[in-house]
């Protein structure tokens, strides 16, 4: 399960409806840190915001966050040169809205949609522009405590587990270390 900590910032915001959407991203990040970053068995990986092409005048309102990996190689030791650009990729793509939107059809397919442009955006990216070039991609979407994850390869864009009503539960927690295995054999 996850930490003490991250359980406390869910019950936080499932027990009171936040503001606005970006409330969550404390949340999502303390998750993706445990599942991602924190382990240091796995690969070494950072969050960051989404990739966005930088001539478009479109302006996020939400804080969407991608998972990237660093596929260094550290048997040299620390202090050596950083792998070259073409060794980083985006893995996992994030996008929330809050709560009050989950009785919103309207709301939670404008967020699928939005979720395939930018997948279909980071798949796009040439190796070495903003570090991509991968041929798959998984997504998490989460509307409040509601969540999903799915994944844009050669067979499309598609979900790999139902609509979780919460966060914290075991069986969710069972489905994002899932994700985290698919995430590995990328």
């Amino acid at each position: 399960m996850f930490s003490k900590k991250t359980r406390h910032e869910i019950s936080l915001l499932t027990s009171t409806v936040p503001a606005h959407a970006s409330h969550w991203n404390g949340v999502w990040l303390s998750i993706v840190f445990e599942l991602f970053v924190e382990p240091q068995t796995r690969a070494w990986y950072s969050i960051q915001p989404w990739p966005r092409d930088r001539h478009a005048m479109y302006v996020r309102r939400t804080s969407a966050l991608t998972v990237v990996r660093h596929n260094l190689d550290l048997s040299e030791g620390v202090g050596t040169n950083p792998a070259p650009v073409s060794d980083v990729q985006g893995v996992v793509l994030i996008d929330y809205l809050n709560t009050p939107d989950w009785g919103d059809g309207q709301a939670v397919k404008g967020l699928e949609e939005r979720m395939r442009s930018q997948a279909e955006y980071t798949l796009g990216m040439n190796a070495g522009e903003y570090a991509y070039g991968n041929k798959a991609l998984y997504f998490v979407m989460g509307v409040g405590p509601h969540w999903r994850y799915g994944v844009r390869d050669a067979q499309g864009f598609r979900y790999l587990c139902k609509w979780h009503n919460r966060l914290d539960d075991v069986d969710a927690y069972v489905d994002f270390l899932r994700l985290v295995e698919l995430v590995e054999q990328l």
